[in-house]
């Protein structure tokens, strides 16, 4: 269970199931599928030991049983990118990257199943991806021109679906607004 670990933050799809990164610095990962509205999940790893975390995301390096995380302190414009030990008991740090602020808010962090790509929701709807394994620029998948639902929404987090494809989240503003889900055609 997800008891006392805190708000979550962040969730990231892996081949095993469903990581999710807590604002207490919590890291759970939830494995298979959910059974009868219920999913069995369970802490993993060390705590991020940051106590002002504004976003945060893990998830397992692939082919390893390392953990990497992206994170966002509250009052900072960077990603801290952070790999655990070979035993998931130590955080050490990974690289640093601009977090791009819109709106004064900090953006939604999500990372591909293999951990070597982070995805980016910015507050006006922009969407960008970018590599953590081999760097470079980031890569808009989104912005608020081609999205027509920007105006009047508030945008949630995206994650990836392969190659440049994603979904993203969004709320209408009003008072009876449901959350939507837009999938990119490619």
């Amino acid at each position: 269970g997800l008891d006392g670990l805190g708000e979550i933050l962040g969730a990231s799809w892996g081949r095993a199931g469903l990581m999710l990164t807590t604002a207490s610095g919590a890291v759970a990962e939830c494995l298979g599928f959910h059974v009868d509205g219920a999913w069995p999940c369970r802490q993993v790893g060390a705590k991020l030991g940051f106590e002002d975390l504004k976003a945060a995301v893990v998830a397992r390096i692939e082919g390893t049983t390392k953990l990497r995380a992206a994170i966002i302190l509250t009052g900072d414009d960077s990603i801290l990118l952070l790999d655990s030990d070979e035993h998931g008991t130590e955080w050490l740090p990974a690289g640093e990257v601009h977090a791009p602020m819109v709106f004064g808010r900090a953006p939604h962090l999500s990372m591909s199943s293999s951990a070597e790509e982070l995805v980016i929701s910015m507050a006006d709807g922009t969407v960008l991806k970018r590599a953590i394994v081999g760097g470079g620029a980031p890569k808009r998948l989104a912005s608020p021109a081609s999205a027509t639902f920007a105006a009047g929404s508030m945008w949630h987090g995206a994650c990836g679906l392969g190659g440049d494809r994603i979904a993203h989240l969004a709320t209408p503003f009003g008072a009876d607004a449901a959350p939507q889900l837009f999938l990119s055609s490619a």
